[in-house]
């Protein structure tokens, strides 16, 4: 699922490739990226789903959900207190 979306894909890395596909059916959707890096499993992943993310609201208007806050903002913690403290 990408979302509320079903998705059809695969992802895969071999000696100095990797690859993703990702495919949204009902919105005839779908992103292709191609690495000339075997260890970018993570970032293209993370760029697949970005691509994704701004063909669906282009094509729906769908915003994409707001990303979660970091965990020590959600107790109401700061980065730059913690490190003043150090």
């Amino acid at each position: 699922k990408f979302r509320s979306h079903k998705s059809v894909g695969h992802m895969g890395a071999v000696y100095g490739h990797t690859s993703s596909f990702v495919f949204l059916p009902a919105l005839k959707l779908g992103v292709v990226l191609l690495s000339n890096e075997d260890i970018a499993t993570g970032p293209l992943r993370k760029l697949t789903n970005e691509a994704l993310s701004l063909l669906v609201e282009a094509k729906t208007g769908e915003k994409p959900p707001e990303p979660p806050k970091p965990v020590l903002e959600a107790f109401g913690c700061s980065i730059c207190f913690w490190m003043s403290l150090k």
